[in-house]
């Protein structure tokens, strides 16, 4: 049995009316021909969500490696995006039956816009994608690197499953999270270990010290513990799977998530691409 399985492994429904599971894989950056055995791996040992992308250049081992594991396709939830390049309304639908057959899945769980486009109006692109819910081939839409005065645009479109931002202890993303709460929305983590930054930082390694976990469980432990928040860590190394899953056993102390809260005042960023076209939310 998944070590996420009950109600501490999935997020509440949200208004799209999907339950994403809280940890998933996130791929960025795997290579195409190693992504298939680490997301088999991924699923043998408790993961039911992996996070891809077109971009990626790797949504066919992605798919290879949830059909190669034991698990009937609809235990496991499938996120992807498409580039903002390809947000106008034939392209969109373009892009999302590309990732679909790429994937070889059936179909997706969850698809995303990945970056924000400042000439293609947000409405026109999720109107265009709306449709492929009715047909089934699209379980939920979403935006991925938004700000939130764009999200509660697509959302007078279409229904929203999810946000998905980068989100670590350097970065906090209240906004969002009180827009998510509002709306029903679900607030999605990448980038969780701040590009490494976590496993060296001192505050971070004391409190794991005293928990007996590792800096980036104590980071994964106090994402999960704020509300409607799901997490897609990345990790090459087959041996780390299980770890990022070992995050539930245990509390932070009021204390520890105050000392882990002061961390946020830098408001470090990590991913901030020139084709970015929207001003990030202050908080």
């Amino acid at each position: 049995m998944s070590p996420l399985t009950g109600q501490s492994g999935r997020a509440p429904l949200n208004a799209a009316g999907v339950s994403i599971p809280r940890i998933g894989l996130g791929t960025f950056n795997i290579p195409p021909d190693e992504v298939g055995a680490l997301v088999r791996r991924a699923v043998e040992v408790g993961y039911r969500h992996i996070d891809t992308a077109m971009r990626y250049d790797n949504e066919p081992g992605v798919g290879q490696g949830v059909r190669d594991s034991s698990l009937p396709r609809g235990e496991v939830f499938v996120t992807t995006k498409f580039p903002h390049t390809l947000a106008g309304a034939r392209d969109a639908v373009d892009a999302a039956w590309a990732s679909i057959r790429a994937l070889d899945l059936d179909y997706v769980d969850l698809l995303l816009m990945h970056w924000p486009n400042g000439e293609v109006p947000v409405e026109e692109t999720f109107g265009a994608l709306a449709p492929l819910i009715a047909d089934g081939v699209v379980r939920a839409l979403g935006l991925s690197n938004a700000p939130a005065a764009l999200v509660r645009r697509a959302l007078t479109v279409t229904p929203l499953a999810t946000i998905q931002v980068e989100h670590h202890p350097y970065l906090p993303q209240d906004t969002l999270r009180e827009l998510a709460t509002a709306e029903g929305l679900t607030l999605t983590a990448y980038a969780p270990f701040a590009e490494g930054r976590v496993f060296a930082d001192p505050v971070l390694t004391a409190i794991g010290a005293k928990h007996g976990k590792s800096a980036g469980q104590v980071t994964l432990r106090w994402l999960l513990s704020k509300p409607r928040t799901v997490v897609i860590p990345k990790t090459a190394k087959p041996e780390r799977l299980a770890a990022n899953l070992d995050v539930l056993d245990f509390d932070l102390d009021p204390g520890d998530v105050q000392r882990i809260d002061v961390l946020g005042a830098s408001r470090q960023r990590f991913f901030d691409p020139p084709w970015q076209s929207y001003a990030w939310d202050e908080r």
